[in-house]
């Protein structure tokens, strides 16, 4: 039923916004892999980040067409394997309830939703992920019995079987890890919380009297390779170690107001996920009732990464955590699950009578909490808001980080209205080409001024050209002031970030953030009337034209309004 219902959320109305953003990257490649090219953008850019992904959604549209609905699919599939996943996974180390409860919060969870309706690699990372997290562990610290038997190979066997590890099983998740770092590089502090749970073993093991002496040699020497390996790989490779630490202390503009502010992940998390995250302490006591040495591990595995990106990596961005949030799932649905459980466990005995007179209160003020709770779970915001608002307007949660514009609603009015010698100045020239326009294409950018600069694709008079189409870079107002001089008539696009503060409040002007240089949007205001597009309210658009020889632009009527 879940599953079914994972669909429906995942499934419904995917075809109908239109490409964001980071999307058409994924849909661009796709097309030159299914015409049999290397992963070319139209700039040249060989945009091979993702690669893997890009196979799937090549795989897909190959299938059934190049189409916003096709290209989703891969996305919206692994969206819901991994509510299967995360429901086997939990049921196996913990319980079935715990599995249900588990796979609810993955279902209905908005972030979820959100992350499977985009053509984005994140719902593959998470499970990936998982899989790396359930073969690292079922590999480390389970092992079938074998028996005793002559030869070496027996004796090899006897051996690991003593140390309780199952080296296929490792061998599988570090074969997983080199295709989840292929498809993002955030596996590689997405795992250190394995690292960490090998070294507080390791050092546990060397204070447990009792232990059996196999397995303290396998905490122990796992240890010692782990902070062997380390101290090696710093120092044969000290240039890589380098560029890792400059690509985490990196800063886009996009990151600065947030590169400092260590309680954003928390506060997001809180914001969204009240009755998750907020009440994890209760969760993880229960599963640390159920099997320690398991939840240690599940703990670690959330913890450190998430205070990593907290604290150490100034690279704050809600998707960079989004691989972790199976782990909160698992946590919280055991928690819970312990909870219905009992509940259900003292309604089966106050039904018989074996404790009616004795437990009253204690039964009534579980009934009362176990209502509460489903009340809560019921009205929660991310709960009403994934049932009820799942189609064409969606408003997916601004935690994707991914916006949807009405892309294709402005090309189709520009293509209706323009003339003969008509440019255009777009803030994403591969969306405004990808849905239509066929007019010379300028790129102007601020927020994405930095990936130009490191793309460094320049024409032959060495103009600076955006990496992902090739229009040429507007840098300053006195490059958009030639551009307007230059041209005879033309078209400004631009997109207006679109959150969910100016959805609760529909009569608020959207400004636009990150996207024209500040002065830019003063020029714009002070000389340029807004072009109104029907149905595209999150899209700005100016029009400029020069019938006399003299630089000119419409007159700002009396309804014109500010845009910042």
């Amino acid at each position: 039923m879940l599953l079914c219902i994972a669909a429906l959320l995942r499934f419904s109305y995917l075809g109908d916004a239109d490409f964001g953003l980071d999307e058409i990257l994924h849909a661009t490649v796709a097309e030159q892999l299914i015409q049999g090219n290397p992963p070319v953008l139209p700039s040249g850019y060989v945009y091979d980040r993702s690669l893997s992904f890009s196979y799937f959604v090549a795989f897909a549209g190959l299938m059934g067409g190049i189409s916003e609905y096709s290209l989703r699919l891969p996305a919206a599939i692994f969206g819901v394997l991994l509510v299967l996943f995360v429901y086997w996974v939990t049921a196996r180390w913990f319980s079935a309830s715990a599995g249900l409860v588990a796979a609810f919060l993955v279902t209905f969870s908005p972030i979820e939703v959100a992350l499977s309706r985009e053509v984005r690699m994140y719902t593959l990372l998470q499970l990936l992920f998982l899989l790396i997290l359930f073969l690292f562990y079922e590999g480390f610290e389970t092992s079938p019995h074998v028996k005793k038997r002559n030869g070496s190979f027996s004796r090899i066997s006897e051996w690991v079987a003593n140390l309780q590890i199952r080296p296929i099983f490792l061998v599988g998740a570090s074969l997983l890890f080199l295709l989840a770092w292929e498809i993002h590089k955030l596996i590689q502090p997405g795992i250190a919380g394995i690292f960490v749970y090998i070294l507080v073993m390791g050092s546990g093991a060397l204070f447990v009297g009792n232990l059996a002496a196999p397995k303290r040699l396998k905490y122990v020497g796992s240890a010692l390779c782990l902070i062997v390996g380390a101290v090696v790989g710093s120092v044969l490779f000290p240039e890589k170690i380098e560029e890792f630490i400059a690509t985490t202390q990196a800063v886009p503009p996009w990151y600065q107001e947030r590169a400092g502010n260590w309680n954003f992940y928390r506060w997001q998390l809180l914001d969204e996920y009240p009755i998750v995250f907020g009440s994890l302490a209760i969760p993880v006591v229960f599963c640390f009732i159920r099997n320690a040495k398991l939840s240690l591990f599940l703990a670690l595995s959330f913890i450190i990464p998430f205070i990593l990106h907290s604290v150490f990596f100034p690279q704050k961005s809600y998707r960079y955590i989004h691989h972790i949030l199976p782990i909160m799932y698992i946590i919280a649905g055991v928690g819970f699950g312990e909870v219905f459980s009992f509940l259900w466990s003292a309604g089966q005995k106050l039904n018989s009578g074996d404790y009616f007179s004795r437990r009253i209160w204690t039964v009534f003020v579980a009934g009362i909490l176990s209502v509460a709770i489903v009340a809560l779970l019921m009205n929660m915001p991310w709960f009403k808001r994934t049932v009820k608002d799942f189609s064409t307007h969606f408003q997916s949660p601004h935690f994707t980080d991914v916006q949807h514009h009405n892309w294709n609603n402005v090309m189709t009015y520009i293509s209706e209205h323009q003339k003969e010698g008509d440019v255009m100045i777009s803030s994403y020239p591969l969306l405004a080409s990808y849905y239509g326009a066929t007019q010379p294409l300028y790129f102007m950018n601020d927020a994405y001024d930095s990936n130009n600069q490191e793309a460094n694709i320049r024409d032959a008079g060495g103009r600076l050209l955006d990496y992902t189409f090739g229009g040429i870079v507007l840098r300053t107002l006195e490059d958009f002031k030639h551009v307007i001089h230059d041209n005879h008539s033309g078209w400004i696009v631009t997109y207006r970030w679109r959150g969910e503060g100016s959805s609760r409040h529909r009569s608020r002007p959207i400004p636009i953030v990150g996207t024209f240089p500040h002065d830019v949007v003063m020029y714009l205001n002070e000389h340029f009337t807004l072009e109104p597009v029907p149905h595209s309210s999150d899209m700005a658009v100016w029009r400029w034209s020069r019938a006399d020889g003299i630089s000119a632009v419409f007159p700002k009527s009396d309804s014109g309004r500010s845009v910042e």
